[in-house]
Order: structure tokens, then C-alpha cells, then sequence
């Protein structure tokens, strides 16, 4: 996978991807909140593969939660002298068990046999998911409780700086 990196405002991607999954929150009789903390600013990143990330992330958000709440919470953040950006992915859905957790980012694995066949997918996205923060320098984490929701929090750099192999 390759990164193409450019200036763009975290604003514009963020109504990009409201107006995305937009359908899918309708479909499944949701409700969705964007949250963020003032003016976000621009990244130095690749705008389509940040829309690919949470527009997986909010999916499957959408998928797995029915007559809920899906809310999508960004701030920019320092640490260390350097910008970051946080994605957080809440749901109102099903939710999952720790060893359903365990298994979520392997590739070609779904969380449970059985939500497999009731909802669908290929097991792909959420390794993909992972595979493309890991290569803009950040990193994602998830809670969950099943019956009560999940939250995937993204926290990537507002300056990514390509590593070697992905030059």
C-alpha cells in the first residue's frame, strides 16, 4: 500500500465521510453525533486513506448497532512537542468479549462465527484499518462491552513522516 501525502483540513474530510456514511446510519435507524474540539486544523497526511480509516470504523459502527447512538469525537492534541489528531469511533452496538477483541484485527477473522453469518464482511477491514495507521505513525485502540457498545480510538500524527519503506 502505497501513501500519498498532502496538505488538507480535517474539517473537509470529516464532512466527507458524515456525508458517506450517512446512508448507513439512516439504514439501521442510528443517530450521528460529530464532536470535535474548535478549529482542527490542517494534516500533513493522505487525505483518501484517513477517510478509508473511519469510514471502516464508523461502518461497522453503523452495522453492528441498531436504533443507537454512533458518535464520532476528534481533537488535536501535543505530546512532546508534536501534533496529533484522535479519532473516536463510540457506539450504542453490540459490542464484543475481550477474546472476540483479541481476534479483531486479524486478517480474514471475524470477531465471532456467528456474527460472521448474522451480519456479513470478509474480515479485511479492521486488519486494513490497522495496516494504514500503523503506516502513518499511529496507532489504534479499542474498548468494548458486549450489550453496551464499542469505542475505537485512532490517534494518528498531523505531520506523518513516511518511513522508508513506504517511500
Amino acid at each position: 500500500m502505497q501513501m500519498t501525502l498532502e496538505y488538507f483540513f480535517v474539517q473537509s474530510v470529516l464532512t466527507e465521510v458524515e456525508a458517506t456514511i450517512r446512508p448507513m446510519v439512516v439504514k439501521n435507524k442510528n443517530r450521528f453525533d460529530l464532536v470535535s474540539d474548535g478549529d482542527l486544523g490542517a494534516m500533513y497526511s493522505d487525505a483518501m486513506r484517513m477517510k478509508q480509516i473511519l469510514i471502516n470504523l464508523l461502518g461497522n459502527a453503523c452495522k453492528f448497532t441498531h436504533n443507537g447512538r454512533i458518535t464520532l469525537m476528534v481533537r488535536r492534541e501535543v505530546e512532546n512537542g508534536a501534533d496529533w489528531v484522535s479519532f473516536v469511533v463510540n457506539d450504542t452496538g453490540i459490542g464484543m468479549s475481550r477474546e472476540q477483541i483479541d481476534r479483531l484485527f486479524q486478517p480474514f477473522t471475524q470477531a465471532d462465527s456467528n456474527i460472521a453469518v448474522k451480519y456479513g464482511g470478509t474480515g479485511l477491514g479492521l486488519a486494513i484499518t490497522r495496516r494504514l495507521i500503523t503506516m502513518m505513525g499511529g496507532r489504534i485502540s479499542v474498548n468494548s462491552e458486549v450489550g453496551v457498545g464499542s469505542t475505537f480510538t485512532v490517534r494518528v500524527p498531523a505531520r506523518v513522516i513516511l518511513q522508508r519503506e513506504n517511500v
